[in-house]
């Protein structure tokens, strides 16, 4: 349905994204990273049920072989969980194992530049770009640097360029190691549904 660059998705307010929508076109294995926006307008219990919820059954919605992987973005940006080959067992292990850090979520801000770039950097210590690899980007609303030291901090560049030219520059290396950008519009800590803000990732707002 939706396996393609800059693809826009509306998560539910109530139930699970159906991740089978975006990753399983019979083709074979996948390598889907999953990037989590965990900034303070996300509502919480909705990031510790739902999101992760979805999170842990996007291995039902791959075929054998493939690897996952998962991001989270706030204050910091970390890969909480390594790309691999995972087993249902060892996939739900890691996914329980997010449900118990409660520092996880909720801190500001949305670094979504460094997010891109870190799923890049996954892939790219893969060496195996022929895999079909989708970059599924979970986020409320539009990137915002952070407000502390770091190369892309407010105190270094501007919000504008940050918005106008890091975050499409981050797209864009995505794009050369052959990955998909799927950006999924998450509910916020008033449990609705921000506008479209996918135009960020193309850079033509």
């Amino acid at each position: 349905l939706i396996v393609f660059l800059f693809s826009f998705v509306c998560f539910p307010v109530k139930g699970q994204f159906n991740l089978q929508d975006v990753t399983s076109d019979g083709t074979g294995p996948s390598r889907l990273i999953m990037m989590l926006d965990a900034s303070n307008s996300i509502d919480r219990d909705f990031f510790y049920s739902d999101l992760l919820d979805t999170v842990e059954h996007s291995f039902d919605a791959l075929e054998e072989g493939s690897e996952l992987g998962v991001i989270v973005f706030k204050n910091n940006v970390k890969a909480v969980v390594p790309l691999s080959d995972y087993t249902k067992v060892e996939w739900i292990a890691e996914i329980d194992r997010l449900r118990l850090d409660d520092t996880l979520c909720c801190r500001c801000c949305t670094p979504v530049a460094e997010a891109l770039e870190e799923a890049a950097a996954l892939i790219k210590s893969r060496a195996d770009y022929s895999m079909k690899t989708i970059a599924l980007l979970f986020t409320d609303g539009s990137p915002f640097q952070n407000t502390g030291n770091g190369e892309y901090s407010i105190r270094t560049i501007s919000r504008a360029e940050y918005l106008f030219d890091i975050v499409p520059n981050a797209v864009e290396e995505l794009e050369n190691v052959n990955a998909k950008l799927v950006y999924v519009n998450i509910p916020d800590t008033d449990q609705t549904s921000a506008e479209d803000r996918s135009g960020y990732f193309r850079g033509d707002f």
